[in-house]
């Protein structure tokens, strides 16, 4: 956008990852500090940014013109005139959520003293790995989709633990059939992340653990995010077990760890691989 570049001071590059989504880079005189132009819903006007403090007035300015160009191109595209012959809706937007700017975390090498991977089919997943010191291991047909091969997942997972202490697998397609209100389609994408995991038990050594978890609840019948509580289960050689045979939400509410907060899991995590440091006699 050599035109706002020149106005602003600011330089876009937008790199489109997997699906619809993408990421918006700004570079120059901005500020993360500005309000989405999504607005969440369906048949609604794209919403402006607004500034939420001074100092990124002139970031929600570009934003809002950025947006309103990106309309224009998009909308006199060749692809879109194509679509809309074929019937089709056009591409003609680019919808912005969630600004930040990159931090400096301290690595989980030095905080939990472990040698970390991350398999992760969704870049922004896999960018948070590799910010916090994780090796990105990447596996063809895994890129965040309905149609990831979990089998080729689980399968690097138990050939990475040969030099490293963790791995970190994330599943993303649960979460969109949820989005999308598929139930069934939901329930196939479940079942053949179990049958990745037996493939990963086949495989992998008897002294490993396995953590189940997710960062969030999105029940079907909502085909959004909640605050509701997720299930965790931990599973290995002493792990303490309880009567609960199934995993789910209302099951492992009975369970042994009941109601845990999610930044005590990489505490639990790193205790049962004897990496913490002991206090007390």
């Amino acid at each position: 956008m050599p035109v706002l570049r020149s106005k602003y001071g600011i330089e876009a590059v937008y790199k489109q990852t997997v699906e619809h989504r993408g990421v918006l880079v700004l570079r120059g005189n901005v500020s993360p500090h500005v309000s989405d132009t999504d607005p969440h819903a369906t048949g609604v006007r794209v919403l402006e940014t607004r500034a939420l403090n001074d100092d990124a007035r002139t970031t929600a300015n570009y934003i809002n013109e950025f947006t309103k160009l990106v309309y224009e191109k998009l909308s006199k595209a060749e692809f879109n005139e194509r679509r809309r012959r074929e019937g089709k809706g056009p591409i003609n937007m680019v919808l912005l959520r969630g600004a930040g700017s990159l931090r400096n975390f301290e690595p989980l090498s030095t905080k939990y003293r472990i040698k970390p991977a991350i398999i992760a089919g969704v870049a922004l997943i896999r960018g948070i790995g590799r910010a916090l010191g994780m090796d990105a291991i990447s596996v063809n047909n895994y890129i965040g989709s309905k149609d990831d091969d979990f089998m080729a997942a689980f399968q690097a997972a138990a050939r990475a633990l040969n030099d490293h202490d963790f791995v970190f697998v994330h599943v993303k397609p649960t979460d969109s059939m949820s989005h999308d209100g598929d139930a069934r389609g939901k329930a196939m994408i479940i079942e053949r992340v179990d049958a990745g995991i037996r493939r990963f038990l086949e495989e992998a050594s008897s002294d490993t653990y396995i953590f189940i978890t997710c960062d969030h609840a999105t029940p079907i019948t909502v085909k959004d995010h909640t605050g509701d509580p997720v299930p965790f289960m931990a599973w290995g050689p002493d792990v303490m077990r309880d009567d609960i045979t199934q995993f789910g939400e209302r099951a492992c509410a009975k369970g042994f760890w009941s109601r845990i907060r999610g930044i005590d899991v990489m505490n639990i995590i790193a205790n049962y691989l004897g990496t913490l440091e002991k206090f007390g006699e």
